[in-house]
């Protein structure tokens, strides 16, 4: 019996990664919509999805299993909040909330409810994922010495929700998530600020910004980098004590492309580890199917979310000039 799913939230990334993979999911069936504007109700009808809504109460009152929340980052703590209140399981596209604060309070109604809650990082699935931690886990490139983060692009069109306050926007929540995400996902440990900065150029919010960090038990270097208004750049670069890994497509990767990983020694000599293409939205989607028929892993996953706001946002506040707590370890949860 099929898994049915309710998506809340249809913007142009839900509308054209998302929907499709639910409609062709073998585990999952696409029973409700809700959308907000009458253009994308009418494409989702157009698509042969009947049940669509514009009234997110309505929508909720469907017989659903599970929603998928792709709404506005603003938006993803009251509407995952009504969700787990209504007894339905909640993914969340990154990031899960705009404050700790939120994310406590969205852990302890699923924990309450024994729901599953899961953020919604889509590279940690890619098997370019599996084929780093593997390579790091091999000593490739001997003990990692420095690992450099970098997601920028250039400005997206000023309407966007990502450059209104209200709505969660600023490049820290958008896509610094990933480079948080990720450091401790490849390398975990615990860390602690050098230097950084959140830049808003102008703008209602941050659109830019940069960190250096410190592993407390050995002393490894990151650099992250990421922000609006750039030319694109999606990588991340590891230097180890005898050679180096370069990641392109680091965060977000084509589903049609090759993610292959580049190696190089200490004499320049490279070669690469093969990552045959692959979608990764549907790797994430099949992963989160499995987690949800094994509820003996939703502890796990509440502890996950957690441990990573706590370290997201005491980042942010010691890049405000904030505490300088130590960003502490995480537990992993993830299994591909």
């Amino acid at each position: 019996m099929k898994t049915r799913i309710g998506l809340a939230g249809c913007g142009s990334h839900a509308l054209n990664r998302i929907v499709p993979l639910l409609q062709a999911h073998a585990e999952l069936e696409l029973v409700a919509v809700w959308a907000r504007k009458a253009q994308t109700q009418a494409l989702l009808h157009e698509r042969g999805i009947k049940g669509v809504y514009g009234d997110f109460d309505e929508f909720l009152a469907q017989d659903i299993d599970v929603v998928y929340i792709a709404s506005p980052t603003g938006c993803h703590f009251a509407h995952a909040a009504a969700v787990l209140r209504a007894g339905k399981h909640v993914w969340v596209e990154k990031p899960l909330a705009c404050t700790l604060a939120e994310t406590r309070t969205l852990v302890e109604l699923a924990d309450r409810s024994k729901l599953m809650l899961a953020e919604a990082f889509m590279f940690t699935w890619h098997a370019q994922a599996a084929a780093i931690r593997q390579a790091l886990a091999q000593d490739v490139i001997g003990a990692p010495r420095l690992a450099s983060f970098t997601f920028c692009f250039p400005h997206l069109q000023a309407d966007n929700f990502r450059y209104d306050p209200a709505l969660g926007g600023g490049a820290w929540l958008d896509h610094a998530c990933y480079l948080v995400k990720a450091l401790v996902f490849y390398f975990g440990g615990e860390w602690t600020l050098l230097g950084g900065c959140l830049e808003h150029d102008g703008y209602a919010v941050d659109v830019r910004g940069a960190a250096q960090l410190r592993r407390v038990s050995d002393g490894m270097l990151a650099q992250l980098a990421w922000g609006f208004g750039h030319g694109y750049v999606n990588e991340m670069q590891v230097v180890g004590e005898r050679g180096r890994m370069l990641v392109e497509s680091a965060f977000t990767k084509p589903a049609t492309r090759a993610c292959d990983i580049t190696l190089e020694d200490s004499r320049g000599a490279q070669s690469r580890i093969a990552v045959p293409p692959e979608n990764p939205f549907a790797r994430m989607l099949d992963g989160l199917t499995r987690q949800l028929r094994d509820s003996t892993g939703w502890p796990a996953l509440r502890h996950e979310l957690i441990a990573h706001a706590e370290r997201f946002f005491a980042l942010r506040a010691q890049l405000h000039g904030g505490s300088n707590a130590k960003l502490a370890p995480q537990v992993t949860a993830h299994e591909r």
